[in-house]
C-alpha cells in the first residue's frame, strides 16, 4: 500500500475503497491495569527492603527488579528471549539480553510472574504491604 503525507503532517492516507484496516484477534486478555499496579506495589517492596548482591546492601531500583525478577521468572518457565550482539564491531564482545515487555504478558502470564515475584520476596524476608491479589 502506497502511504503518503498531506499538509506537512504525518497523517496516513489509505488508497479509495479500502476499508480499516484489521487487527489481530486476542486469544488470551492483555494484563489489566489492576494487575500493573499490583506488579509494581510488590517490586517496590522488594526495592525497598532488600539490596542486591545480598552480601553488598546495594539498593536498586524496582525497575531493576522488574527486568531482573523477569528474567529469571522467563528462564525459569523456558520462554523464549533473545541474546544480541552490537550493530556495528567494536572490538570487544559485547551483548544483551531482550526481554519481552511485562505490558506484553497475558493475564495468565503476569499472575504467574506476580506468584514468581511473592515467593522470590518471601524466601529473601520481604514483608509485602499488601499481598492480596487484585480483585
Amino acid at each position: 500500500m502506497d502511504t503518503h503525507y498531506q499538509g506537512g503532517g504525518a497523517e496516513r492516507v489509505r488508497p479509495a475503497g479500502q476499508g480499516r484496516p484489521s487487527t489481530p484477534r486476542r486469544t488470551k486478555a492483555d494484563r489489566t491495569e489492576l494487575q500493573n499496579r499490583f506488579l509494581h506495589a510488590l517490586l517496590r517492596d522488594i526495592a525497598n527492603q532488600i539490596g542486591w548482591p545480598r552480601d553488598t546492601g546495594e539498593v536498586r531500583s524496582p525497575l531493576w527488579w522488574k527486568r531482573r525478577c523477569t528474567l529469571e521468572w522467563i528462564i525459569e518457565n523456558k520462554i523464549p528471549y533473545e541474546i544480541i550482539t552490537p550493530l556495528y564491531d567494536h572490538g570487544d564482545e559485547e551483548f544483551g539480553i531482550l526481554l519481552p515487555h511485562t505490558s506484553d504478558l497475558k493475564t495468565d502470564q503476569c499472575a504467574d510472574l506476580a506468584e514468581w515475584i511473592i515467593a522470590f520476596g518471601i524466601k529473601q524476608g520481604v514483608r509485602f504491604s499488601n499481598p492480596k491479589w487484585p480483585a
